[in-house]
């Protein structure tokens, strides 16, 4: 493997675990309809984006499902872990 090679492995595996280091855990909370509600999880940089990953479905509910359509009110909190 060529220097230059090796250097730029090296920058793109500090890169990584310094973004994964900025990513916190957020309890994302929503309600469908009146009577259920729901909390999920989310690694994100920010309550924000925390929502937004719910939302376009790049996280996944438990088992797998989607968000519900009827989801609605989102909130994030930051959790201390």
């Amino acid at each position: 493997m060529k220097k230059s090679q090796l250097i730029r492995l090296i920058k793109e595996e500090i890169k990584g675990r310094l973004f994964e280091e900025s990513q916190q855990t957020y309890l994302v909370s929503f309600t469908v309809g009146e009577d259920r509600d729901g909390d999920v999880e989310v690694k994100a940089s920010s309550p924000e984006q925390a929502i937004e990953k719910l939302k376009s479905g790049e996280v996944k509910l438990a088992y797998g499902q989607d968000l519900p359509r009827l989801a609605r009110s989102f909130s994030a909190k930051l959790l201390n872990k």
